[in-house]
């Protein structure tokens, strides 16, 4: 129970009502937020559930051959990948299952991915058990590896069909021409067509011998993993398996068999052109023949089995099944559930809340009552017996305040209500106790209704009015209001009952008993330091009224979430309209607003801490500056006063250790091997270089030493004991920024030990301005500023380009940020009565005078008076009035410009009036000279002379 004095009334929704209305209603909040939750998680476990992955590993396989003569069309594995992909082989697939699936069904299970780095396709099946997905895969990748085995069967069947087609185009052709050699020349032909044979084979041996010395000579300078010497083994094997098949092709006892005689030189007369021309036509034909039948044999296992242009590299059951439970999809279903539950139930409570049209918080009875509000009570049977007597006493208070008329006369006060058990009993009760702890004598009236009385009872019944009841609760009959001297009389005993009780009657509806009601209760107050509390019916009662008109005051009582606002606002309009005085309201069974209660003081607390906060977010910076201070401050002093860095001495830790980084460039020699030398070798954006064999050498970060032991370990493993030389062309990874007023802003490479002069050299220096025909510097060596590390160095740039103090040029390090600002320049606008409006460059001396004078002065109707100079953005301008007559006559001070000022000279107010006095001082004058002109001079002049000059033509 708080008391209240008037204030204004606070809106009927604020965050803190949301809140407490909110808490009060958390257990339907949390039921409905849990029971959503739990629906979130149920449908994402509805969709995904539990599945299981299982993967396997295609490698890329390019089939060797033989020979040369037939190779399947190669693909690059991205091509395979996509053909993999096609909806065919899905469907495929699909129907190999049980229950079958569709293509699209398939493809969202099955995900092929490929690893460009080694030519490895992943092939990954998700199911909803392990067996499942296990199975998916393995199904898949055998189907992945027969569909690529019926592409190479498919066209290894049109190149065999290509091949016969030709080979019995040649074998006619053969048979043809061997009809066409006649018998006598039959020898000889044949021994011109088989002339090559023999030196054929000796080629193949002799092309074996050389491989094996190439693959030797290689052994010697590097090892078996070097791409060399597998390409060299891999092209004697190749060899060595055609040598196998020839001897296959010849078996041992071939080399018996008598070979066609060789041309004798006594033949080589006797040999006629035909014969020759028929010899080398056989020994093509022969040769065609040997190539297709060899392509035939090639094409052949393709035909027969093709392997496919996919190998399975880690089968599924090989790889571990990886279980997804999806609880990462399921928390979050779970708290959008949650969230939609909590906002929806929310949105419902405080939907009710406004619907609903009861009375519940103090704002209600403020702006349903239009009264001010006194106090409020909450639950009694939860307050102690002392803190009941409190807000009892302040409850009194506050009422008192509004009731006391004078120091020692009594008070009379009504209590009603809407409805019965809206609390008037429990007020009046309260008020009474509180007024007798205060001193005061209390009578306490409680109208009551007489169901048994008959309306309009006759007056003479009144006489023999009594008082029955117990000591401390009377009940009066209507007779004692004809004789209220009796209860005065009582009131002033020290025996006075407590409270009083009045039946309401008949005498309500008759006008002499209203009189007589009136006449006891200013009888009754004015009895000194007496109180007097009527408990009223209800205001729904139409006595209540008659009774209240003669009540001086009267309280207001609101039962909290029962009474209804229309209703209250009907009961108090009547009254109002029956001239009752409403003195206020009061609030009885108070809903108790725990957040705004317990957490409305703290916001304050917590708004101001935030904002100091906010405001010492810097303090740990600065202490941190201010502890790394001595350390800068003595690195700089120890500084030599010099341009440049010149003594190995001076060097700083980052250049005793001078490490590698990207851009940097470098050069690479192989000691013994000059051709294999490497020039502007860049370190890439990820840190890593490539030399030779040895690639992807993580160089960031590493010293010239450290990088060569490195590259030495990575050739090692191809070469034999390599030395590589490696030198730094240039460095680039080492920066610092220099921005601001210097004439090459920008990142450069701190190639070599550089100070801050040498830097801004660099930059070709500072940049200059013009200001009134001088040419002047214009950076701010005041702050400027050098940042390394997260923290400002200590360097006194005005010493060092003002005054010359080298000790301030200290040596730059790398990612050190210089930056020069521009010192104040600008313009200021000089507009108005000037003679040449327009900008004027701005220095340290501008003043108005001097601003107005650099474009031309005043005009003739310039307002030297009142000369107006905003200052400012067009958002927030700031005006200043300047007298510059004052100034020029020396009784006055100049008025200072910035940058960016306007300087605005306005006309005289009385331009105007004096441009047309003197236009008509000089219409009068000229009027007059005319008139005395034309009265004197005319009168001198003959009129014929008039008369000739006027009728004299042109």
């Amino acid at each position: 129970m708080n008391p209240s004095k008037d204030q204004p009334l606070p809106p009927p929704f604020n965050a803190w009502a949301v809140l407490d209305v909110l808490t009060t209603r958390w257990l339907s909040l949390l039921a409905w937020t849990v029971l959503f939750g739990v629906a979130g998680a149920g449908l994402a476990f509805t969709i995904w559930g539990r599945s299981f992955t299982s993967t396997a590993q295609l490698v890329h396989y390019e089939p060797s051959t033989i020979d040369d003569t037939y190779h399947p069309r190669a693909l690059v594995t991205p091509s395979l990948v996509v053909m993999l992909q096609s909806p065919g082989l899905f469907a495929d697939v699909g129907a190999q299952l049980q229950p079958p699936e569709s293509a699209k069904e398939l493809a969202r299970e099955v995900q092929i991915t490929l690893d460009r780095n080694n030519d490895v396709a992943t092939v990954t099946a998700t199911a909803s058990s392990p067996e499942k997905s296990i199975d998916l895969v393995n199904r898949f990748s055998a189907a992945a590896i027969a569909y690529t085995q019926a592409m190479q069967r498919l066209e290894a069947s049109e190149a065999g069909d290509n091949v016969n087609h030709q080979l019995a185009l040649v074998e006619s052709e053969l048979a043809t021409a061997r009809a066409a050699v006649p018998p006598d020349a039959a020898a000889a032909v044949a021994a011109l067509a088989n002339a090559d044979a023999e030196a054929a084979s000796k080629d193949l041996a002799q092309r074996i011998q050389t491989a094996r010395d190439k693959l030797d000579d290689l052994l010697v300078r590097y090892t078996d993993a070097h791409p060399l010497v597998r390409e060299q083994r891999a092209e004697l094997e190749t060899l060595e398996e055609a040598q196998r098949r020839a001897d296959a092709a010849n078996p041992a006892g071939a080399a018996h068999t008598p070979t066609p005689p060789a041309i004798s030189q006594a033949m080589y007369g006797r040999i006629t052109p035909e014969e020759i021309a028929m010899g080398e036509r056989l020994r093509s034909l022969e040769s065609n023949r040997a190539i297709l039948i060899a392509r035939q044999h090639a094409i052949q296992p393709f035909r027969d089995n093709p392997p496919g242009y996919f190998r399975v590299l880690s089968a599924a059951t090989a790889n571990p099944t990886l279980q997804y439970n999806h609880r990462l999809e399921l928390v979050l279903c779970a708290c959008l559930g949650a969230i939609f539950g909590f906002l929806a139930s929310a949105a419902v409570i405080l939907l009710s809340e406004f619907l609903d049209n009861r009375i519940k918080t103090r704002a209600d009875v403020r702006r349903v009552t239009g009264l001010p509000l006194l106090a409020t009570l909450g639950d009694l049977r939860r307050m102690t017996p002392t803190a009941r007597d409190q807000q009892a006493f302040r409850a009194w208070t506050a009422l008192q305040s509004r009731l006391r008329s004078s120091p020692h006369r009594g008070m009379v006060c009504g209590v009603t209500s809407a409805h019965a058990g809206d609390g008037r009993s429990t007020w009046v009760d309260l008020f009474a106790k509180a007024a007798c702890q205060s001193g005061f004598r209390v009578l306490a009236i409680t109208a009551q209704s007489s169901p048994s009385a008959a309306k309009g009872p006759e007056l003479a019944s009144r006489a023999n009015a009594k008082i029955s009841g117990t000591p401390d609760e009377v009940t009066l009959t209507d007779g004692v209001l004809a004789a209220p001297a009796r209860i005065a009389e009582q009131l002033a005993a020290t025996e006075c009952p407590s409270r009083i009780n009045i039946p309401m009657s008949g005498w309500v509806w008759d006008v002499q008993g209203r009189r007589q009601w009136q006449s006891a209760l200013e009888l009754w107050g004015g009895i000194e330091h007496v109180v007097i509390f009527v408990e009223l019916p209800p205001a729904s009662a139409t006595e209540t009224i008659l009774l209240a008109e003669n009540i001086p005051n009267l309280v207001w009582v609101v039962g909290g979430n029962s009474s209804d606002a229309a209703e209250t606002r009907v009961e108090l309009d009547n009254l109002r309209l029956a001239g009752c005085n409403l003195v206020g309201a009061v609030l009885n069974r108070e809903r108790v607003a725990p957040m705004q209660d317990r957490y409305s003081r703290w916001l304050t607390t917590a708004t101001a801490a935030l904002l100091v906060a906010a405001l010492g977010a810097h303090a740990p910076k600065t202490f941190a500056a201010t502890a790394d201070q001595p350390a800068m401050q003595a690195e700089a002093t120890a500084t030599p006063a010099t341009f440049s860095v010149v003594d190995p001495a001076m060097r700083a830790s980052w250049q005793r250790r001078l490490t590698l980084g990207p851009g940097d460039v470098l050069r690479f020699q192989l000691y013994g091997n000059p051709n294999m030398t490497r020039e502007d070798v860049p370190v890439d954006p990820d840190g890593r270089v490539s030399y030779l064999e040895a690639e992807n050498v993580d160089a960031s970060g590493l010293t010239v030493d450290e990088l060569r032991d490195r590259v030495n370990d990575a050739l090692g493993k191809y070469r034999r004991t390599p030395q590589v030389y490696v030198t730094p062309v240039s460095y680039h990874s080492m920066r610092y920024y220099i921005l601001g007023a210097v004439m090459q802003r920008g990142v450069y490479s701190l190639d070599r030990p550089i100070t801050i002069i040498e830097a801004v050299a660099r930059a070709h220096g500072f940049e200059t301005s013009v200001s009134r025909g001088n040419v002047v510097e214009s950076t701010d060596f005041a702050h400027s500023f050098l940042v390394r590390g997260g923290h400002k160095v200590p360097v006194d740039f005005e010493k060092l380009f003002e005054h010359g103090d080298l000790s301030q040029n200290i040596a730059l390090e790398p990612d050190d940020y210089l930056y020069f600002p521009a010192a104040a320049a600008g313009a200021v606008y000089v507009l108005g009565e000037v003679r040449s409006p327009g900008p004027v460059a701005y220095d340290a001396d501008t003043n108005v005078i001097a601003a107005i004078a650099g474009r031309g002065g005043f005009t003739e109707l310039a307002w030297k008076q009142r000369v107006l100079v905003v200052r400012g953005s067009s958002a927030q301008p700031e005006a200043f009035r300047v007298n510059a007559y004052g100034a020029l006559e020396g009784k006055g001070t100049n008025f200072a410009l910035q940058p960016g000022d306007v300087v605005y000279v306005s006309n005289r107010p009385w331009a105007r009036a004096e441009e047309l006095l003197d236009r008509a001082a000089s219409a009068f004058v000229e009027s007059a000279v005319i008139t005395w002109t034309s009265i004197h001079v005319g009168a001198g002049i003959p009129e014929d002379t008039v008369d000739t000059t006027i009728t004299r033509g042109p």
